[in-house]
């Protein structure tokens, strides 16, 4: 019995302890509460700068690769051996200089001729457009007279041939003479006849001559002359564009790129002899990715830089964008242009960045500085008094609404709300409210602008 009263007793005591216990604790955690409401929160650090104002470039980067404005194979047009190679690898070309030869003797001695031609033909014109000189027509003269003496002579003989054949008829009746001896005389009467024939045809021929000259030229005669002469000299001129096509001769002004044959090769199309590469003004090939395509224009300027200009800035146009997107890569080829005597090459990779938008005097905030909500832009301000570079100084927050305009990765143009003398927070916005009592740390004087 008096062990059980014991042990309840010994509850009770347990439970009355534990009853303090708790009061105690509750009377402590009402007492903290208290002292927290009339405890004033330690000011809240924040990062403090002054607009800056200045000028701002929305730029893109893009990789981008030198190609020649213009690339030609030189190809020879006909086969042969290659005589001549005046031209090596980087030397400097221009339109129509002469490369290279090939081979082309055979054709030399065929222009020869043709000229020669040509100029007896020109001679033969000139004598008929100028008529005959005297001399001509004496000697003309004087040929018929002297066919007409040598026709009289012919007849003369023959006549005596006559008599000679009657004789030797009568002898060789009463047989003095043998027949061969008669046929012997029948055939000199027949030669001495065949003889006057062609002397009268020569007479003929002879004094049709003189009486051409006599007459003078006739017009188809001059017009027959006149197209056997155009004929010689549409041959030269045949063979002159044929001669071409033994020449290399450059279709542009720029420098080789690549010597594929040496002299002594055997050439002909299609392997090429040359490569050339137009580079007075290179070209920069960059391919923009299809969601930009809104932001770029034909005339934007290209910053241009690589490790092999050192710290030189090239500055190109653009000047053609591809009508159409790669289906494969969603990229858009564009071609800007670099101005002449660039020290770049053909094939070089370099750094470019497109100019999409520039401003000369901009007031601009890092934007992490901007609070956005709804439709509205605003930014939070210290206002700290004439002193700014006192640190842990403590200020009140205040919200300006802001109109904002153009936007790069680093910053933002303000173009209302601010002035250049507004200390904004840049850094533990989202820790403030306005109305709130701030500490500030050291931060930057001013905002620094992409590009500027």
């Amino acid at each position: 019995m008096n062990k059980k009263r014991l042990i309840i007793g010994g509850i009770l005591v347990f439970v009355l302890l534990f009853a303090g216990l708790v009061a105690s604790r509750v009377q402590q955690k009402k007492a903290r509460e208290e002292a927290l409401k009339h405890q004033v929160p330690p000011p809240t650090a924040v990062a403090v700068a002054q607009p800056h104002k200045g000028r701002l470039l929305d730029i893109l980067k893009l990789p981008g690769n030198v190609v020649a404005m213009q690339e030609v194979q030189l190809v020879p047009k006909v086969n042969g051996r290659l005589t001549a190679l005046y031209v090596k690898e980087g030397s400097p070309v221009y339109r129509g200089q002469t490369l290279g030869e090939i081979e082309h003797s055979e054709l030399d001695a065929q222009l020869l001729q043709a000229k020669a031609s040509a100029q007896a033909a020109k001679a033969n014109l000139n004598q008929m457009v100028n008529g005959p000189l005297q001399t001509q027509i004496a000697q003309a003269r004087a040929s018929v007279r002297q066919l007409q003496a040598s026709l009289g002579q012919l007849q003369a003989s023959r006549a005596q041939s006559e008599r000679d054949l009657l004789r030797q008829q009568s002898l060789a009746n009463e047989g003095v003479i043998t027949v061969q001896q008669l046929e012997m005389s029948k055939t000199q009467l027949q030669s001495s006849q065949q003889q006057i024939m062609a002397m009268e045809q020569q007479i003929v021929g002879a004094r049709a001559n003189l009486q051409q000259l006599l007459d003078g030229t006739r017009p188809e005669q001059i017009e027959a002359a006149r197209a056997q002469h155009n004929q010689a000299l549409a041959t030269i001129q045949l063979y002159q564009a044929q001669l071409q096509n033994y020449r290399l001769v450059s279709p542009l002004t720029g420098v080789v790129t690549q010597q594929n044959l040496d002299p002594g090769s055997f050439v002909g199309p299609p392997n090429a002899v040359l490569s050339l590469a137009e580079n007075s003004r290179p070209e920069i090939e960059l391919f923009l990715p299809e969601r930009e395509l809104e932001r770029i224009q034909l005339g934007q300027r290209v910053q241009v830089r690589s490790s092999a200009l050192g710290q030189r800035v090239l500055v190109a146009q653009i000047t053609a964008i591809a009508p159409v997107v790669n289906p494969q890569t969603r990229l858009v080829k564009l071609t800007a242009q670099l101005d002449r005597g660039s020290a770049v090459r053909s094939g070089m990779l370099l750094d470019c960045e497109i100019v999409l938008a520039e401003k000369p005097q901009a007031l601009t905030v890092p934007p992490e500085a901007l609070i956005r909500e709804n439709d509205k832009t605003w930014v939070y301000t210290v206002n700290l008094g004439k002193d700014t570079k006192i640190k842990n100084q403590t200020g009140t927050v205040q919200a300006k609404t802001v109109l904002t305009g153009l936007r790069t990765p680093e910053a933002v143009e303000i173009r209302q709300g601010l002035s250049p003398l507004d200390q904004v927070i840049v850094k533990g916005t989202s820790f403030v409210r306005p109305g709130d009592k701030v500490q500030i740390q050291p931060a930057v004087k001013e905002v620094a602008t992409h590009g500027s």
